[in-house]
């Protein structure tokens, strides 16, 4: 529906990902030793109102506006792009400079900014480089609409002051998505049926298949198979057992009842079991393999790879690549494979079996807040090859690693490195308490399970190379502070990496609003900090040192 670009909208303001994007982008600015650069409610206004008429109104990416073109090639109009903060009387009183990005899938903060890094000249916008070198940028608005997302940077200070947050509601987008109720074909045979999706994004759900569909799958004697084609694709199957292909595109698929045999494809694929004795196989691309209920085959496969046991005696391999992998509630058997693995236990959830952790490449990560400190390394088996790792206070047995003597493990196994993260977060904690007392707020108390959302996420960060608020499973801070067991009206995140020292984390997020508002904000009582240093960095993101704050206040 075509939108009056000049009349007030109700996007005008900040959303709950558009704030995520501007803290990103800052983010992303500080780790190459960039200021902060302040938040404008002018140029957020503009932003909101180029990604609302690119969307409705023009139909395709591109700098110019429906009532106002432009073209790299022609100087003339040039200035239809940089005059827009006045052309729409937005109070801004300087010249505007614009990123914008398009993703039919739907943007988000990340997305969003992986392109901008991805495109040398959107990437020399956001780092003052080359031609913008000599620019000073002192104000910044963000705004995501449906599938555009657009950045507009300003060197004059924004009198007009800060956005406001609209509620932090979902930014709306069409739906795209091709409701799959009726399969593409069915190949019939005695022993096995095929159901075909289409090429597109198709969503399916096993139980809305007509009933003329769903007794041609039913004809034949042995388990069916549904094959999902190219595009992103979410499918649901019902109690049956029955047999997914993912295939090309981010896909999601969802077993439920059943004992089901899922196989991801290729790209970066989400599966679960559900309830049943499940095979699910993440194959290639960057995957997360979920169990659930039942006594499930877990195959991570090529690339970096997450994979839950979830409830049951799992059997999870995670094959090739940097994985993580839990077995959960259960007696799991666990096997890294190739690459650098990261195994997490948790007490209360079963004893596993590690068979395979290398101490040159692999980590143990236990939550709960314990440390090495806190754990009785017992050797065991015919000649002591093997090791019981429990926790001495309660003397619960946690996991059971073959083929690795107790006198060789260290404290760097269990992810504690020899730069003390304890005392670095100590140090962290003390700073941000010194700066609450200078502004007449009350001190906040370390949690032991913020604790562990925090150092789990530094970890992850290092581990499987990604910078992100958002978790390499999809995570947000809330969902990781819950996984640890918090429970809170509301909690906060901030990140760092590249920091040596934890003055230099520190002070990088008092200089940026968004951080800072978080350190000094007066609702939260209590806090986790995770500090890991990852010596040999050689991923795509590697900035050896991850940080991260999570804020709480506890219902």
């Amino acid at each position: 529906m075509p939108v009056n670009i000049y009349s007030n909208l109700s996007g005008d303001g900040l959303e709950a990902e558009e704030r995520k994007l501007y803290e990103m982008v800052n983010d992303y600015r500080a780790i190459h030793g960039l200021p902060a650069i302040p938040l404008s409610k002018a140029l957020t206004t503009v932003a909101n109102r180029h990604a609302q008429d690119l969307a409705e109104n023009i139909g395709y990416l591109t700098h110019s506006w429906s009532d106002a073109p432009f073209n790299s090639g022609d100087s003339s109009i040039w200035s239809n792009m940089w005059t827009a903060p006045q052309r729409l009387q937005t109070g801004y009183p300087g010249n505007g400079y614009e990123n914008a990005y398009w993703n039919s899938a739907g943007v988000t903060a990340e997305n969003a900014l992986l392109g901008w890094q991805n495109s040398p000249a959107h990437n020399e916008v956001m780092l003052n480089q080359n031609a913008w070198s000599n620019l000073n940028w002192q104000a910044v608005g963000v705004g995501i609409y449906e599938d555009y997302a657009v950045l507009w940077f300003g060197e004059e200070v924004d009198p007009t002051g800060t956005p406001s947050l609209e509620g932090f509601h979902p930014t709306p987008r069409s739906n795209t998505t091709t409701i799959s109720t009726i399969l593409a074909d069915i190949i019939t045979s005695n022993d096995y049926d095929f159901g075909i999706a289409t090429a597109g994004n198709d969503t399916y759900s096993h139980a809305q298949l007509s009933t003329v569909q769903a007794n041609l799958l039913d004809s034949s004697i042995g388990i069916d198979a549904i094959v999902l084609l190219g595009g992103d694709d979410s499918a649901v199957d019902d109690a049956g057992s029955r047999i997914y292909f993912g295939n090309s595109g981010n896909d999601t698929i969802q077993g439920n009842g059943g004992n089901d045999t899922l196989a991801a494809g290729r790209d970066l694929d989400s599966i679960s079991g559900g309830e049943g004795d499940d095979a699910l196989f993440g194959n290639l691309g960057d995957d997360i393999v979920q169990g659930g209920n039942g006594n499930d085959l877990l195959f991570g496969g090529q690339e970096n790879d997450r994979l839950y046991g979830d409830a049951g005696d799992d059997w999870v391999s995670g094959d090739r690549g940097n994985d993580l992998i839990a077995g959960n509630v259960g007696i799991d058997t666990l096997t890294g494979g190739e690459g650098n693995d990261t195994f997490t236990l948790q007490t209360a959830e079963g004893r596993d079996i590690l068979t395979d952790f290398q101490r040159s490449s692999d980590i143990i990560q236990i939550s709960g807040g314990i440390r090495f400190s806190d754990l009785t390394l017992q050797s065991t088996g015919t000649n002591g090859e093997d090791t019981v790792v429990k926790v001495t206070s309660t003397g619960e047995e946690l996991a059971i690693l073959k083929n690795v003597r107790a006198a060789d493990l260290k404290s760097t196994d269990f992810g504690e490195n020899s730069t003390n993260s304890t005392s670095f977060e100590e140090r962290i904690v003390q700073l941000v308490n010194e700066a609450r007392s200078q502004n007449g707020l009350a001190p906040v108390t370390v949690n032991l399970q913020l604790m562990t959302a925090a150092e789990t996420h530094s970890q992850n960060m290092a581990d499987l190379d990604f910078f992100s608020h958002t978790g390499a499973d999809g995570s947000s801070v809330s969902d990781r502070a819950q996984a640890a067991g918090y429970r809170s009206t509301f909690v906060g995140e901030n990140i760092g990496a590249g920091y040596s020292s934890p003055e230099a984390a520190f002070d990088g997020w008092m200089n940026s609003s968004g951080h800072r508002d978080n350190i000094l904000n007066p609702n939260y009582t209590e806090i986790g900090v995770g500090y890991i240093l990852l010596e040999n960095d050689t991923g795509s993101v590697n900035y050896n040192h991850y940080w991260t704050q999570v804020f709480g206040k506890p219902l």
